[in-house]
């Protein structure tokens, strides 16, 4: 798995800890972008993560020894799993888009701005880079729980603006449906409207910095750590614990 502070700075920690907090937006402008084919998104993600992570991080022990090495060590692990979900033609990934979304994320980290972990768990973070291909009331269940690519890939491949609502029992099903705003129920937080979580069964506010929390759609840092929402610093978002 790419290393936490690498997720952060590009906004996938939203897709794993919450299987998507919100489905994607349309590009409402933003910073010159090119677009990326699905084939160099790793690559083109990486080395931007990796650049922000050399100038942003103040601590030694939490940064690799330099871009390049980043680069190597993350590489393989990011084409295998984030490669396979925008590879994947039932996600409508959106190259254009997805270079707008690569352009903010340098925007963020051209000042070393905390703010990006939480502007990634947004419909103009990560999310934003897949349009979604199954209508509503379409089926998106996934072949497995157990697959975090293919949770992930169910979770995104909604035309916008709907959302994959995934039921395990009696039997394992995904519906495309419109999503909910606070006070409707709920089961994940991708079938709530962007800023919303799911909770107890319904759709309310995600919660502040020191909350508890049971995962990282539940705050509005889009960071839960040991069940409390952690507030973004440089180094918390930039570095890499344990390089």
């Amino acid at each position: 798995m790419v290393t936490s502070a690498r997720v952060s700075f590009l906004g996938s920690v939203v897709v794993i800890a919450a299987i998507v907090t919100g489905c994607g937006g349309d590009d409402d402008g933003g910073p010159v972008s090119t677009p990326i084919p699905a084939a160099d998104f790793c690559m083109e993600w990486l080395t931007a993560a990796c650049d922000a992570e050399q100038r942003c991080c103040d601590d030694p022990s939490m940064r690799s020894e330099s871009a390049g090495a980043c680069l190597t060590a993350s590489l393989t692990a990011c084409q295998s799993f984030f490669g396979a979900i925008v590879g994947d033609a039932r996600t409508g990934y959106n190259p254009a888009q997805a270079g707008v979304f690569l352009a903010r994320g340098k925007a963020y980290a051209s000042s070393c701005d905390p703010a990006v972990r939480a502007w990634a768990g947004t419909d103009s973070g990560f999310a934003s880079i897949f349009d979604g291909t199954v209508a509503l009331g379409g089926d998106c269940t996934p072949s497995s729980l157990l697959d975090p690519v293919e949770l992930i890939v169910a979770a995104v491949e909604c035309a916008d603006p709907n959302a994959c609502a995934v039921r395990a029992t009696p039997a394992l099903t995904g519906t495309c449906q419109a999503r909910v705003g606070a006070g409707a129920v709920c089961a994940t937080n991708i079938e709530c409207t962007d800023g919303l979580r799911c909770n107890g069964g319904s759709c309310g506010a995600k919660v502040a910095d020191g909350s508890p929390c049971t995962g990282d759609g539940d705050c509005q840092s889009n960071k839960c750590t040991v069940g409390v929402c952690e507030v973004n610093t440089v180094n918390s978002v930039y570095c890499a614990p344990g390089t």
